[in-house]
């Protein structure tokens, strides 16, 4: 950047350039689930979690990037939604469950990327957990990724999986793109 000895930065350049800079910075988008009927996980079947977050559920966008065309990221079928997101951002996710689980019970969640035609590209296996005690309890999870040329204009879905039945609530969900 120029010393400005000769007063070639001028305020409203200044302005523009903080305003580019902010303006790419990213943000985030929180939502939290209105509903509090558990899911049903029955034992050995991977089940896609769900929740009312794009009705009901309380969301904040204040913060949300401002490339985002939509306020709600998180679509009808409870999948977040790829079509606003630059390539190459890094997104990070932060979601809770509520798990009502017997004892001796495995617990997965897994993290679903699928393409645009809803074909699944990649799992990320976000939490392997046992259960040595019958328990309800809140997980918090936390993962990244990094978006690109695959994924584009795809989808991201939360699933779990149990070797028992197991009752799962989609309590809130946090996305920061970057």
């Amino acid at each position: 950047m120029p010393d400005n000895n000769t007063k070639f930065i001028t305020p409203a350049k200044m302005r523009e350039t903080f305003g580019a800079m902010l303006n790419h910075l990213g943000g985030n988008l929180y939502f939290t689930n209105a509903s509090t009927t558990p899911q049903t996980i029955t034992a050995d079947t991977e089940t896609k979690l769900t929740g009312d977050f794009n009705t009901t559920g309380y969301k904040v966008t204040k913060y949300r990037p401002w490339y985002l065309d939509a306020d709600y990221i998180v679509g009808v079928d409870s999948a977040v939604k790829f079509r606003d997101l630059k390539m190459a951002s890094f997104v990070s996710v932060r979601f809770e469950v509520q798990l009502t689980v017997p004892a001796n019970t495995e617990v997965q969640i897994i993290a679903r990327a699928k393409n645009s035609s809803g074909t699944k590209v990649f799992d990320i296996n976000v939490e392997d957990l046992y259960f040595k005690s019958a328990v309800t309890r809140t997980k918090t999870s936390n993962f990244f990724f990094f978006m690109d040329s695959d994924i584009e204009d795809g989808s991201l879905e939360i699933y779990v999986d149990a070797d028992n039945d197991v009752n799962a609530i989609w309590q809130s969900f946090l996305i920061d793109m970057r």
